[in-house]
């Protein structure tokens, strides 16, 4: 996919992002991607940026709250659930991130996933004190939501055609996370 350079292949991009099709290589394209900050073209890559990001947004805490209602307190599931939109969060800071956006822009992409961040995280802490065992909110703590640092993200610095996960015993089988 070609990084984007005119209004009519950031929109494209936009919609691509709104589909779900192909996030990373959108979301890379659009990394790569320029844009002449023009009146007319600003304002409405603006609202294309903000309506992609609030609905991505919006469908995260959906996705997330329907899994942790599905998981009633089994740790598995919770600690998925956890690290779902752990991930989600992910695709939401590179696209908050853009290099071809303002700092304006960045900055209030960046408020709003903080604030959303905040808000769950301290909504599950509440919800997980109602467990007397206190695992639940051990748990909800030992996973936290939080805007990820995309800077220091592993896939970001590696080669195309690298394995994006570590290789053990000069293999390209990826190691075992065991989650307790």
């Amino acid at each position: 996919m070609n990084p984007p350079t005119t209004y009519a292949e950031w929109a494209a991009s936009c919609d691509r992002l709104l589909k779900g099709d192909c996030d990373d290589d959108t979301l890379a394209a659009m990394e790569a991607g320029s844009l002449e900050w023009t009146s007319g073209v600003a304002e409405r890559i603006t609202r294309r940026i903000h309506e992609v990001f609030d609905s991505r947004l919006k469908l995260a805490g959906e996705h997330f709250q329907r899994d942790t209602h599905h998981a009633q307190g089994h740790a598995t599931l919770l600690t998925n659930a956890l690290l779902g939109i752990r991930k989600k969060m992910i695709l939401l800071a590179r696209l908050a991130a853009l290099p071809a956006l303002p700092d304006m822009v960045k900055q209030s992409l960046q408020q709003s996933l903080q604030q959303f961040a905040e808000r769950t995280q301290s909504s599950l802490e509440s919800s997980a004190r109602a467990d007397r065992t206190g695992k639940t909110l051990d748990l909800v703590k030992r996973n936290r939501i939080c805007v990820p640092d995309i800077s220091s993200l592993p896939g970001r610095d590696i080669p195309s055609g690298q394995p994006d996960f570590p290789t053990t015993n000069r293999t390209t089988q990826p190691r075992r996370i065991i989650l307790t």
